[in-house]
């Protein structure tokens, strides 16, 4: 099957004004006549540029710069043909309509991603070019007046020449399209040599190393002749280095003239097409001299035009080697040689500074001039300066002395760059890394995205910049076929790819595979890593092949990929992301809901909690997009990742899907589903405060589970109802409750899961525990946190681990084994940090500042403390374990001397505990705050009452006096 080609290119669109009205009345031959001179000179013009006229109707047509032809610069010479039609230049006259008056036209300019294909119609071949960026270019044509050339914003982007433009913000067409309209007042203005110089706002950042390789060996060989080569792929400031090094050479008069040479796509197949331009140029000709002008300058320079030699051969024969000769026919070395002499007698008269920019754009005839120049002693001082893409590193070898190439700049490099370069709508750090991660070291994508956000005011870091997929497309199109459809297909399959799996997806043999493979590392698009899989050396440069494929390539290549993996592999257990990927990068939500749900099961058998979340939301897109029938889908799956979402801290999230997830499971008639439903609400509302609604709602779900007899559900209903009830202060209830569970979970019951986040038997016994602190039972507490402990690692359970190290790390310090409280309440940061349990970790925190404090560290206590508050970890949490992070903070700050501030940190502390009326929370607020004052100012009329309702509040509910 033939698939369209989409790349980013600019399209011109053109039309002859009020043709209509001059030819109306005329005779059709004069008529016929005017028209075909119209569309001669349009295409003349286009083609001239290095376009291609792809349509034309009546007395216009639209014409397209940048394919099939690869041409980065597309934009320019869009703008370069505008120019010529409007203006006749080049010898052309105007043209004449059959009453004599001259023809203007309408231009419209516009650049951006297109579908382009061949069709093939009974008349021949025609080009097919579709899309947006055609209708704008066509609607700028219309709202052109007569000799007007309008080009929009992202064209003017794109161009890197510069010319006179206005912008037209009077246009009626800009409440159309979303941009800015300019006028075309000039045409393009070539670089002269001392435009390298200028071109830069900011000095150069990093490269220092480079630099200093350059400035020495230029100073070295001011007097002599050198070569030296700037290797790397595009954008990664090539010709910014070079600048920079002319800049110091120049001002240091290491050397007194600098020339200029700038590759050219469209010359590089043009015989010695370098030197005849270099040789133009000394003679202040350009490239449209006639034969009779050289001649003439020639003469003027004490040269005779000898016909068998290389100045007729190359200069007075338009570039043609193998014109009619009157002397003998030169070998391809002797004309070579021939002009290097002529360039030399014209231009090296002094300490010449020779910088040539793309060698890979350079004709080979032009490469044995510069190694015949550089290989020759004739007593000129000549420095060479060369740069090129990688696929010209070994033409550099065979000119240079030396060859130097440029790595991607380093992450703390690019950061100074983006603080140079962003001047208006600066934006936050978090987006400023975002940028560099996208930008991955090559400053060219970095200016690109910059200048994406100056210009459209908002963040467009969500999309490659125009200027960087222009740049990749190019390169892309210069590829073969095979190749690039290579290329094409990798950057759909992801940023690296196992060659086997790209081979068996792309349906070809290795040999083929790796050939397709040595071009696109030749271009510097991909690299192969140690001969098992290839990767792209930018994720930038993927996404903009993936931006290239069409539609319904994509999806064949999706579903290639998930039959290719299904056969590939017996077992799915590590693969079900990957399938997901491609079934909803396919368009099979169905199938793809069903990869991520399997694979969200695997990321909570493996503790992956970041990896669930990403795994959940994902799954929750595709359901919205499948609606109704994936209603028990949603149920199933929220309910299942709920314990771990809250763990994670995603509280708001879980309180807004739990509700519908209960009313689903009632339409949908599943009991089950409605007892976890109503379990998972009132751990929420455990986690938020809301004791008395938690309890109601799980007594409900109790019922439910013992009418089930299902000991998962059982489990869930009575652990919760436990901690409520201990929230709440009944602690025979919440003792009652939790000692029947560790009797039932005892045996070989001990270690199971029973469908739970973590271990039911360990949990069981850290709560215990836990409750067991509040009644003084230290001893018989420490027994059962280290039962828990003991069954959590023998069951290599992290967040079970992370609970049973909370119960031993809280007794512990009532116990006044600081030192042993330390270590074990670090070995709980360290699991939190791992797995990422972003909600227990302020409450662990606030337990390791009491410790570290009464410990001697109070001021390490309060930069973990501060840390939590930086990261606004308190905001996804819930109050207990916010409480315990004030309460922390108070110790520390009042051991390390900030008395001033421990005392408000403690009423935080008791004003959460009494919000959410935790008499628990209230009795250990008030024994700190006494305690604190008592040390600060014994005779303080504030410590009494606190320790009157300490006192009042444990006689009530059964808790040890602390004071």
């Amino acid at each position: 099957m033939a698939y369209p080609e989409r790349s980013v290119v600019t399209v011109l669109v053109v039309d002859a004004v009020s043709s209509t009205s001059r030819i109306a009345s005329v005779d059709p031959d004069d008529a016929q006549l005017m028209v075909d001179d119209v569309l001669a000179h349009i295409r003349h013009s286009v083609e001239r540029a290095g376009g291609l006229l792809v349509s034309f109707a009546g007395d216009g047509g639209v014409a397209v710069f940048g394919w099939p032809d690869s041409l980065e610069d597309h934009a320019d010479r869009a703008c370069e043909a505008a120019w010529n039609i409007q203006h006749f230049t080049g010898g052309d006259s105007p043209i004449l309509d059959p009453e004599k008056n001259e023809v203007q036209f309408r231009v419209g300019i516009h650049s951006g991603l297109v579908g382009l294909r061949h069709l093939e119609l009974e008349r021949g071949s025609q080009i097919d070019l579709v899309g947006g960026t055609v209708h704008l270019a066509a609607r700028l044509e219309k709202s052109a007046q007569p000799g007007q050339i309008l080009l929009s914003a992202e064209t003017l982007e794109l161009c890197r020449l510069d010319f006179e433009h206005t912008a037209r913000p009077d246009l009626a067409i800009l409440e159309e399209i979303n941009s800015t309209v300019y006028q075309l007042s000039a045409p393009p203005k070539r670089r002269r040599a001392n435009d390298a110089l200028h071109e830069y706002a900011f000095p150069i950042v990093g490269r220092d190393m480079e630099r200093a390789i350059l400035r020495k060996s230029i100073t070295r060989n001011s007097h002599a002749k050198a070569a030296f080569a700037i290797i790397g792929e595009p954008g990664i400031g090539k010709s910014r280095l070079a600048a920079a090094a002319i800049d110091e050479a120049l001002s240091q008069n290491a050397v007194d003239r600098l020339l200029v040479y700038r590759g050219d796509v469209q010359k590089r197949t043009t015989p010695f097409a370098v030197f005849r331009s270099l040789i133009l140029d000394a003679l202040k000709l350009d490239e449209q001299a006639t034969q009779s002008q050289i001649e003439a300058a020639f003469c003027d320079a004490g040269f005779e035009a000898d016909g068998g030699g290389a100045l007729h051969a190359i200069l007075l024969s338009d570039g043609r080697s193998d014109s009619a000769q009157s002397g003998p026919r030169l070998s391809l070395k002797q004309i070579a040689q021939g002009l290097v002499d002529i360039f030399a007698r014209l231009a090296l008269k002094d300490r010449t500074l020779l910088l040539l920019e793309d060698l890979h754009l350079v004709d080979p005839e032009s490469q044995l001039c510069l190694e015949l120049l550089c290989g020759g002693n004739d007593g000129h001082a000549l420095y060479l300066l060369l740069t090129g893409r990688p696929e010209a590193a070994f033409d550099a070898q065979q000119i240079a002395d030396t060859v130097l190439r440029l790595e991607p700049m380093s992450r703390d490099k690019m950061r100074l760059l983006a603080r140079r370069l962003w001047t208006k709508n600066i934006p936050d750090e978090l987006d400023i890394e975002k940028a560099l991660d996208q930008a991955d070291g090559i400053p060219f994508v970095l200016e690109q995205l910059v200048c994406s956000v100056d210009a459209q005011g908002v963040d467009p870091l969500q999309s490659i910049p125009q200027g960087v997929q222009s740049m990749i497309h190019a390169r892309l199109n210069r590829l073969p076929r095979a190749a690039k459809h290579c290329a094409q297909s990798l950057s759909i399959l992801g940023e690296q790819v196992e060659l086997d799996f790209a081979r068996k997806v792309l349906g070809i043999g290795t040999e083929e595979l790796m050939a397709n493979l040595a071009q696109l590392n030749h271009l510097a698009i991909t690299r192969v890593i140690s001969g098992r899989s290839v990767r792209f050396c930018h994720a930038i440069i993927a996404e903009a092949c993936q931006n290239t494929v069409p539609r319904a390539r994509r999806k064949d290549i999706h579903l290639t990929a998930i039959d290719v993996i299904t056969a590939t592999y017996d077992d799915l257990g590590g693969q079900y992301e990957r399938l997901a990927y491609h079934a909803e990068a396919a368009g099979d939500d169905r199938l793809a809901l069903e990869y991520l749900s399997k694979a969200a099961r695997g990321a909570m058998k493996n503790y992956a909690g970041k990896s669930l979340q990403l795994l959940f939301d994902r799954a929750l897109d595709c359901i919205d997009r499948i609606g109704e029938p994936a209603e028990e889908a949603f149920v199933d799956l929220t309910i299942m990742v709920c314990t771990t979402m809250l763990q994670l801290g995603e509280f708001s999230k879980m309180h807004d899907h739990l509700p519908k997830v209960l009313a689903l499971a009632k339409k949908q008639n599943r009991t089950n589903q409605i007892c976890a439903a109503k379990c998972n609400l009132g751990m929420v509302d455990w986690f938020e405060g809301r004791y008395e609604d938690g309890i109601r709602t799980v007594d409900e779900a109790l019922q439910m589970a013992r009418e089930l007899d299902s000991l998962p559900h059982i489990f869930a209903a009575q652990h919760l109802l436990a901690v409520l009830n201990h929230a709440m202060g009944n602690m025979d209830e919440a003792l009652d409750f939790t000692r029947d569970l560790c009797q039932r979970l005892s045996g070989d019951l001990e270690t199971k899961r029973l469908g739970a986040a973590g271990i039911p038997g360990a949990i069981s016994h850290a709560f215990l525990g836990w409750f067991l602190i509040d009644i003084g039972a230290y001893e018989e507490s420490l027994q059962h946190a280290q039962k828990a402990l003991d069954i959590s690692r023998s069951c290599k359970d992290p967040y079970t681990e992370v609970v049973a190290l909370n119960a031993l790390g809280r007794v512990l310090i009532m116990m006044e084994r600081t030192d042993e409280a330390v270590a074990c309440l670090e070995t709980t940061m360290d699991l939190i940090e791992q797995h990422g349990y972003d909600a227990p970790k302020p409450h662990i925190t606030g337990l390791l500042a009491t410790a570290l404090a009464r410990n001697g560290r109070a001021e390490e206590a309060i930069e973990r403390v501060d840390d939590c508050f930086r990261k606004a970890l308190h905001l996804r949490t819930g109050r207990l374990e916010i409480y315990y992070l004030y309460a922390g903070y108070a110790e520390a700050l009042f051991r390390s001397g900030a008395v001033e501030r421990c005392l408000p940190a403690i009423d935080q502390a008791i004003e959460i505990g009494r919000s959410i009326n935790n008499p628990g929370l209230i009795v250990q607020g008030l024994a700190i705050r006494a305690k604190l004052a008592m040390a600060i100012k014994s005779d303080s009329p504030l410590i009494q009452p606190d320790i009157d309702e300490h006192r009042t509040l444990c006689d009530r509910h059964g808790f040890k006096q602390l004071v």
